[in-house]
């Protein structure tokens, strides 16, 4: 819990300095277009505030925000973030394209799921091939449990449990 409050007090050391180098004298306020600018300084990506977080920058764009405001969006920014590592349970954006890329890739007839007939060369590239009952249960459990995961950060459809077939939130 200390270690915690201490990340806390350490981030908002670091907003309340890139908000004092925004902020206007006069007002105690910070232009909302700065507002991007100085997320960026805090270390988030502007590709992806713009692709999660666009449409609200772009709203706040012609406000004045005080240091409560900043906190507040930077507070909703993280929280959006966190929400996005855990769906891609902690892979960048490039990384899921990757991976995407190589699903339809062995998605041959581009039905959304690998199929038993499709599966085969997949786990060949991996060297996953079960070669005995065993390996294969062992394998369809872990398909499940792949499953699971995606369902809990919230996957739409990720594949029906004991099914040899593999959506992309499964793979």
């Amino acid at each position: 819990l200390n270690l915690m409050r201490l990340y806390r007090e350490e981030e908002l050391a670091r907003i309340r300095e890139v908000f004092s180098s925004y902020m206007d004298e006069s007002t105690k306020a910070m232009a909302g277009h700065y507002l991007l600018q100085s997320m960026e300084e805090l270390g988030y990506d502007q590709r992806e505030l713009m692709e999660h977080y666009g449409v609200h920058l772009k709203e706040l764009n012609g406000s004045s925000l005080d240091f409560d405001d900043i906190v507040a969006e930077m507070d909703k920014c993280r929280s959006a973030k966190v929400a996005n590592q855990r769906k891609y349970a902690g892979f960048s954006q490039e990384e899921m394209e990757t991976f995407r890329t190589m699903f339809d890739d062995f998605d041959k007839d581009h039905s959304g799921q690998i199929e038993i007939d499709e599966l085969i060369p997949f786990l060949s590239v991996f060297h996953w091939q079960p070669r005995t009952k065993k390996a294969q249960s062992e394998l369809m459990k872990k398909l499940d449990v792949a499953r699971e995961r995606a369902r809990e950060a919230g996957m739409d459809e990720p594949g029906t449990l004991g099914s040899p077939n593999i959506k992309f939130w499964g793979f």
